[in-house]
């Protein structure tokens, strides 16, 4: 069996470290479907001499970055088309006798390419011990025989980008007078202590006097407001990436920062790599952000973050998230949406809540164990330690650990 394989991604596929390794196989066999992501987990964590992906027409695409990426592992890869994946007989017939001596991850592609495969690899001299597929509630690559290997890989974000068929147009960047993610923090403590959608109205008015015009040269001082942040007044000589940037921050960007802030407090002992406002090109020309991302090893964690308080807002939000989530990592993704959600009073006088609600919503359309996570008002107060004796963080911690 082959040793844990620890694998660092660098800025660019290039930067790729091993740190250890022993037992290498002779090859491995990929049956592929329309993810990427566990086939490439599998090809990281054995790294076998050489690879050998079995695909459709339908996963030309896919094969091709895959392709690319095997290349920086100092894979060799070899690609075998099958004509017709809804024949156990076409998928059978691509299987030839030497390769009963190499690895077989079944994970991707159809049941009917696995079986087909499988069948005939095992024909060859395949045995249980050679046999795996990735095994996402576990997070191991479990083989055939009952051994498992923990998967133990670093990704970055560039890099699920690339291996999903995306582009990476821009994250935000870091500005030296911008908002900094304990900005985000100050603005919470104020928002949640009293009327939240009074507060919200408030930033806005905030955000308007955010000079914007040449013409405007009053600068605007937060302390004015009671907000000590990192930047004691917004001026018009600043940048105007800067000052636009201070806009959208007060009108509502503030919760990203400030849930990024919350997963860097909770992350010291496995520190995840955390990102905020990411643009993501679609090969259609199109494109979509994600609010917050985090990537910790192999995994990624999606949250959506919205002040409104709207239950049809957080509801369109909440199937978004989920699906991009899906699109950048998989099913080992996980999705969650912060929003401004709170109890809800019926004409009876009967009290429900919305967030209870919204989850019900996800239970019900994804039978997953990475069903979406739905966060409202109730958790932001515990986490910035409103009417208790100090911050709790708990449920973000738990949604984290999963």
């Amino acid at each position: 069996m082959p040793c844990k394989t620890q694998l660092i991604w660098g800025k660019s596929p290039k930067e790729l470290r091993q740190t250890t390794l022993s037992d290498r196989p002779k090859g491995l066999i990929q049956t592929v479907g329309s993810n990427p992501l566990p086939l490439l987990i599998s090809a990281a964590t054995l790294k076998p001499e050489k690879s050998i992906m079995l695909y459709s027409r339908q996963t030309e695409s896919v094969t091709e970055r895959l392709y690319e990426l095997y290349k920086n592992l100092g894979i060799k890869s070899k690609k075998v088309l099958i004509e017709d994946p809804k024949s156990t007989e076409e998928c059978a017939k691509v299987v030839t006798p030497d390769m009963g001596d190499y690895h077989l991850d079944y994970t991707g592609g159809t049941k009917v390419m696995s079986c087909g495969v499988r069948s005939k690899w095992l024909q060859h001299g395949g045995t249980p011990d050679r046999c795996c597929y990735v095994d996402n509630r576990s997070e191991e690559l479990r083989f055939d025989d009952g051994e498992t290997v923990p998967i133990n890989l670093l990704i970055t974000l560039d890099t699920k980008i690339k291996l999903h068929g995306f582009e990476l147009l821009e994250k935000r960047p870091e500005l030296g007078r911008g908002p900094k993610l304990s900005d985000g923090a100050v603005i919470a403590q104020e928002a949640l202590k009293g009327d939240f959608n009074s507060y919200k109205s408030k930033l806005g008015r905030i955000a308007a006097k955010v000079p914007m015009d040449s013409s405007d040269t009053t600068p605007l001082k937060p302390n004015d407001f009671g907000l000590k942040l990192s930047q004691n007044q917004i001026h018009p000589k600043m940048k105007s990436i800067t000052r636009s940037t201070w806009k959208d921050f007060f009108k509502g960007k503030w919760l990203e920062y400030w849930i990024a802030y919350l997963i860097a407090k909770l992350e010291k002992e496995e520190p995840m790599r955390i990102h905020a406002g990411v643009s993501v090109g679609t090969a259609g020309g199109g494109s979509f952000e994600l609010d917050v991302i985090g990537i910790r090893r192999h995994k990624t964690y999606v949250i959506s973050c919205t002040t409104d308080s709207k239950p049809s807002e957080a509801k369109m939000k909440l199937f978004e998230v989920y699906m991009r989530a899906r699109q950048m990592g998989g099913t080992l993704a996980r999705s969650a949406i912060v929003a401004g959600l709170d109890w809800a009073e019926e004409g009876d006088g009967s009290i429900h809540d919305r967030v209870e609600d919204l989850e019900e919503v996800a239970r019900r359309a994804w039978d997953s164990p990475n069903s979406p996570k739905v966060f409202g008002l109730r958790h932001m107060r515990e986490w910035a330690g409103i009417g208790i004796s100090e911050p709790n963080l708990s449920s973000l911690k738990k949604w984290l650990s999963r």
